[in-house]
C-alpha cells in the first residue's frame, strides 16, 4: 500500500540513518534520488518550511507492508506550481521484496498524483549508468542533460591559488538586485543548449529567478541562512552569476556559477573570490562543491584550473505530463488520431496515441 505522510521530513531523517550506517559498513536504505545538504529549492530552513500546511513546498509517500516501510518518494514544488522535483527516492533493505518494484510502484503512484494535481513536469536527477535508471525510462522520462559534481579540497587546492588572485579586482561584480531578474534570465538562455531550454519550460524570467536565486525580497538574516548572490554587470547583458550557500552544520560549502560565453575571462576570478568568502565564513579547511552542467564549458574549464576535482555525475530526466482533452473543439488542431514524439531530449522518444 502506498500512502502519504504528511510534515514530516522521513526521507530525510532515513537518509542521515543510511549514511551513518554506510560509514560502518553496512546498508540501510538503497538511494536513487537524494538530495544534497544546500540543494533545497527554498529559502526557508527546514522546521519553518514544515510549520505552514496549507501550503507545503513538499510531498511525501511510503510504501508498506503491514506497517513495514518497503519504500517512500518525496517530491518538492517549484515557485511555478506545476512541476515538482524528485528530492528522494528510496526503497528499504529487504530480502524478501524486490526493489526494483517498490520503486516502480512508487513512480508510478507519483504520476498518477501529479496528474491529479495539475502538475506539467517532473524532474528527476539519478547516477548516471545506474540499473535503476530503467525504471524512469519505462515510466516515459527522458534524459535531456547530465549534472557533474566537482568538489574543492582546501588542503589541495590551495596550490592552485596564488596570493596574487585572492585580490583580483572585478570591476564589474555587483550584489544580487531584483532588477537583475530579466538578464540572469538572459544569460541562463544564453548559455543553455535548445533543447535544454525545451525539456525545461522556464520561459518566465521570474520564476526562474525565484527558483535559482530564492526570494525577490529581502529576507531576514534568520530566513537567508547566509546565501550570498552576485552578478558581474558588464553594461549590455550580465556576464556572470554567482550564488554561495555556506554551510551551517559539518557539511561542504556550495557554490553555483553561470558565466556568459563571451566572457570566460570572468570565470577563474570569480570562481576565486568565491572561494574566498567561503573560507572567511566557516572553517577554512571545509571542502566546497559546485554543481554544473556538462555543456558549460567554461565553468568546467575553471573549475580544473581552480583545483577542484570531478566526483560524481547525474542524468537529469524530465517527464512532460499529458493532459486529456475531453472536447474536440478544445483544441480544434487535434485530429482524433495523433501521434506525438519528442525527439532531441535524450536517448527515450515519448509517444502518445
Amino acid at each position: 500500500m502506498i500512502r502519504p505522510v504528511l510534515y514530516v521530513d522521513l526521507p530525510g531523517i532515513i537518509y542521515s540513518i543510511d549514511r551513518r550506517a554506510r560509514s560502518k559498513q553496512h546498508e540501510f536504505a538503497n538511494f536513487v534520488c537524494w538530495l544534497e545538504p544546500e540543494e533545497k529549492r527554498l529559502p526557508l530552513p527546514p522546521f519553518l518550511r514544515n510549520i505552514f500546511p496549507l501550503n507545503p513546498a513538499s510531498r511525501t509517500w511510503i510504501c508498506e507492508d503491514h506497517w513495514r516501510i518497503l519504500g517512500f518518494a518525496q517530491v518538492q514544488e517549484r515557485p511555478s506550481h506545476t512541476m515538482w522535483d524528485v528530492s528522494y527516492l528510496a526503497s528499504m533493505v529487504q530480502r524478501n521484496i524486490s526493489s526494483d518494484d517498490v520503486l516502480a510502484a512508487l513512480i508510478e503512484y507519483m504520476l498518477e498524483m501529479a496528474a491529479g494535481h495539475g502538475i506539467l513536469r517532473i524532474f528527476a536527477k539519478v547516477e548516471d549508468e545506474i540499473p535503476e535508471q530503467e525504471l524512469f525510462q519505462r515510466a516515459g522520462f527522458q534524459r535531456y542533460a547530465r549534472e557533474l559534481t566537482y568538489v574543492y579540497d582546501p588542503n589541495v587546492g590551495a596550490q592552485f591559488i596564488a596570493p596574487s588572485d585572492v585580490n583580483t579586482n572585478l570591476p564589474s561584480l555587483r550584489r544580487w538586485n531584483r532588477h537583475h531578474v530579466w538578464g540572469l534570465h538572459q544569460l541562463y538562455r544564453s548559455v543553455t543548449p535548445q533543447r535544454v531550454q525545451m525539456a525545461e519550460m522556464l520561459e518566465n524570467s521570474e520564476e526562474f529567478a525565484k527558483l535559482h536565486v530564492g526570494s525577490l525580497r529581502p529576507l531576514p538574516s534568520p530566513l537567508s541562512r547566509g546565501r550570498e548572490n552576485y552578478v558581474c554587470d558588464v553594461g549590455v547583458r550580465l556576464g556572470a552569476w554567482l550564488r554561495l550557500c555556506p554551510s551551517h552544520g559539518s557539511g561542504p560549502h556550495q557554490l553555483s556559477l553561470v558565466v556568459h560565453p563571451e566572457h570566460a575571462e570572468l570565470a577563474e576570478p570569480l570562481l576565486r573570490f568565491g572561494i574566498r568568502k567561503l573560507q572567511e565564513k566557516g572553517i577554512p579547511t571545509r571542502s566546497i562543491y559546485c554543481q554544473v552542467h556538462e555543456y558549460e564549458s567554461v565553468v568546467i574549464a575553471a573549475l580544473r584550473n581552480s583545483g577542484f576535482e570531478h566526483t560524481a555525475t547525474r542524468a537529469m530526466l524530465v517527464r512532460h505530463i499529458a493532459l486529456l482533452a475531453m472536447r474536440q473543439r478544445t483544441v480544434p488542431a487535434l485530429e482524433q488520431r495523433v501521434v506525438y514524439g519528442v525527439k532531441g531530449l535524450g536517448t527515450v522518444n515519448s509517444r502518445q496515441q
